[in-house]
């Protein structure tokens, strides 16, 4: 259901395409999960990966702004282990579709948070078949061009498709990135 609306969205939103100011971004995650059953929470290791994405920036108001963007990523954890035994460490692609409003406080500052929606990429059958996020971030340009970004995405959907209701394994995502873009019309007429 969520990918049908992000869908639409996408279409409905690219219509004045002409004026939009498209971007990239390349980067690293330092990614982890939380695993919960009943009262036990366990964090397993952190893992460092890569993530690449595209974006399409529609500048609605002088300072706020609205953006859909593609990434691919990989996330994950790095293993864990106790007295009771051990996980071995797992790296998730996935490719992900996210809708975000940016706040421009000021001419190369934004903050930017909304929906993600992940889909995995490759076989893993005992996960389920997508994962929901929320996305909070900031991000700053140096020039025109070129600028640096820092976000968190906070994982909602239990990503296990058996034992849903006794074992919750959710995914924690912090990213850094170097961002690229053209910029549009839209931006030169507000200042940018």
């Amino acid at each position: 259901m969520r990918f049908p609306f992000l869908f639409i969205l996408f279409i409905t939103w690219l219509q004045p395409c002409i004026a939009q100011t498209f971007g990239l971004r390349v980067g690293g995650n330092i990614a982890w999960q939380v695993w919960q059953q009943q009262n036990l929470r366990v964090t397993p290791e952190q893992i460092f990966a890569p993530h690449i994405g595209i974006s399409v920036t529609s500048v609605q108001l002088k300072k706020l702004a609205s953006q859909i963007e593609a990434s691919y990523s990989i996330i994950g954890h790095g293993g864990y282990s106790d007295a009771n035994g051990s996980v071995d460490p797992d790296r998730l692609k996935f490719i992900s579709i996210g809708l975000l409003a940016k706040f421009h406080p000021e001419r190369n500052f934004n903050i930017l948070a909304g929906p993600q929606v992940s889909f995995f990429v490759g076989n893993k059958d005992y996960l389920g078949k997508d994962d929901f996020a929320v996305v909070m971030g900031a991000e700053y340009y140096f020039s025109d061009v070129v600028g640096i970004g820092a976000r968190y995405n906070l994982g909602i959907t239990n990503l296990i498709e058996d034992n849903r209701d006794i074992f919750k394994q959710r995914s924690r995502v912090i990213q850094f990135s170097i961002l690229f873009r053209l910029p549009g019309h839209q931006l030169n007429e507000h200042g940018f």
